[in-house]
C-alpha cells in the first residue's frame, strides 16, 4: 500500500468548515468566497474529490465518514416519519 499523504492546511480547513453548521446558508457562501476565494460549487467540487481520497480519514476519519454520509442522503428521497414521502 503506497504512503499515504498528509492534507495541506487549507484542505483541512476546508474540510472543517465543510462540516460545520451555519444558520444561514448565505453566510457560509460569503465566507468560501472569502476564506478560499472559490465559488460554493467549486469549493463543494474539491470537497467532494478530498473526502474520497484516503488519506483524509487518517486525519479526522469521523469529519470524513460524516461528510461521506451527507453526500450519499442528498439523491435520496426524504421521508417523514410515517413513511409517507414529501
Amino acid at each position: 500500500m503506497p504512503d499515504r499523504l498528509e492534507l495541506t492546511e487549507r484542505q483541512q480547513q476546508m474540510l472543517r468548515m465543510a462540516g460545520s453548521s451555519y444558520k444561514r446558508q448565505g453566510t457560509r457562501e460569503s465566507d468560501i468566497q472569502y476564506l478560499f476565494t472559490l465559488t460554493p460549487t467549486a469549493f463543494y467540487q474539491q470537497v467532494n474529490s478530498l473526502i474520497d481520497t484516503e488519506h483524509d480519514d487518517a486525519w479526522n476519519p469521523m469529519l470524513v465518514r460524516r461528510l461521506r454520509a451527507l453526500r450519499g442522503s442528498e439523491g435520496r428521497p426524504r421521508v417523514r416519519r410515517l413513511g409517507v414521502s414529501i
